[in-house]
């Protein structure tokens, strides 16, 4: 293999690597499983000031959000 083959798969490798992480990103947001912190005691005035959810990721790899 020649320098320019080599260095072009390395360029491909760091380019497509973040976007294949968004990509997983967004399926394992879609798999996300959420519930309210205190089951049974729901107040929607409490979760729109101060309420806390309770995150589950069924997913067999990390994933990063900022905002549901």
């Amino acid at each position: 293999m020649n320098k320019h083959t080599i260095i072009t798969t390395i360029a491909i490798i760091v380019i497509i690597t973040p976007i294949v992480y968004s990509g997983l990103s967004i399926i394992g947001v879609q798999q996300l499983e959420y519930r309210w912190d205190n089951p049974g005691e729901f107040n929607f005035f409490a979760m729109l000031n101060e309420g806390e959810m309770e995150f589950c990721n069924t997913m067999p790899f990390w994933i990063t959000f900022q905002k549901i």
